[in-house]
């Protein structure tokens, strides 16, 4: 059973090739005192998040 459901996630074309970049947000390190090392914080906006026409938006 197991094999018949691997075998159609076999035969899918990757989204993208062998070690290209996904992007889709970006990242910020913070420092940290309690762990005495930079913390990565990633995170995405939706597109026209900075547009100052919807600043009003919610």
């Amino acid at each position: 059973m197991a094999l018949v459901l691997a075998a159609p996630a076999a035969t899918q074309a990757p989204f993208a090739g062998p070690g290209a970049p996904v992007v889709i947000g970006q990242g910020y390190d913070f420092p940290s005192r309690v762990l005495s090392d930079a913390r990565r914080v990633s995170f995405m906006v939706p597109p026209g998040y900075g547009d100052p026409k919807q600043a009003t938006t919610r």
